[in-house]
């Protein structure tokens, strides 16, 4: 396991936005990790995880009118956690295909879609590895997901994208804003026992770290989970970069969206997300 924590000089350094901090540390493919994350997605008392089905319903109907879909056009959601977006475009008319790792999350997704005859796909695999050819009408990657992939991989991944889409095809990112990070994020550390819960399955110690790294414009996030149970210790991490309109408009027109627009707050739900919709020639 790679050191905690860099020292130099006995001065502990931050970590390093997708060295220290990746979120490929986290077990998404685990059954037990994976079983414990649908409990966070599926909770209708925070929005940890996944979006209360209300929201989620209020963000569908913007999606439908910004992305213009119609009854019968295919869409691709991107690291689509338990297809609760799917399950919610499909009972619209609209065939959805989702993708993400997590075994748990795609058996729900499955299991949902089948109950009701909705007409729904999912894939569990990596959605850097991802191999449609110009299938989809649509796609969107919601949740701030995106920034979590370090540049290179970001733009491999919307290349992939574009990839899958047809000519015409559309596309949503919804970002973290600048303002909303700005506003909200502050480097600090804090630690607490606690029981059972997503990063750990029994009684454990959280030694919690957060960095606002300057230079990249990057969230970073590192947790400590220490086992009182065998003494285990366990480092998970993630970083977050945060696009302005110009950097991430300049990105999808390298990849082949020429056509990009933005708009502060989904116009249903009132907040401060980036809602960027791109366009395929």
């Amino acid at each position: 396991m790679r050191a905690a924590f860099r020292v130099i000089e006995g001065r502990v350094l931050p970590p390093r936005p997708w060295v220290d901090a990746n979120a490929d540390t986290f077990p998404w493919s685990d059954e037990a990790f994976g079983e414990r994350l649908l409990a966070e997605h599926l909770s209708q008392e925070h929005e940890a995880a996944s979006r209360p089905l209300e929201v989620i319903r209020a963000h569908v109907d913007a999606l439908v009118e910004l992305l213009g879909l119609r009854s019968g056009e295919q869409v691709l959601d991107v690291t689509c956690g338990p297809g609760l977006y799917c399950h919610e475009l499909a009972r619209r008319g609209l065939e959805c295909t989702g993708v993400d790792w997590s075994p748990a999350a795609m058996r729900y997704a499955v299991a949902v879609a089948r109950a009701e005859g909705l007409p729904c796909h999912f894939s569990r695999r990596d959605v850097r590895t991802m191999d449609y050819e110009q299938q989809f009408d649509a796609a969107i990657l919601l949740y701030h997901q995106f920034q979590t992939f370090a540049p290179p991989d970001a733009s491999r991944l919307l290349r992939v994208i574009a990839r899958a889409l047809r000519p015409g095809g559309r596309l949503l990112l919804e970002l973290k804003s600048e303002q909303q990070s700005r506003a909200s994020f502050a480097s600090r550390q804090s630690w607490r026992v606690s029981g059972p819960n997503l990063l750990h399955p029994g009684w454990h110690l959280e030694l919690y770290e957060a960095h606002w790294d300057e230079a990249s414009r990057t969230e970073v996030d590192r947790w400590y989970v220490l086992s009182l149970e065998d003494g285990s210790l366990v480092t998970l991490a993630t970083s977050l970069h945060v696009y302005t309109e110009d950097e991430i408009a300049g990105l999808l027109r390298t990849v082949g969206f020429p056509e990009v627009t933005s708009r502060l707050s989904w116009p249903t739900v009132p907040s401060g997300e980036l809602l960027v919709v791109a366009r395929r020639p």
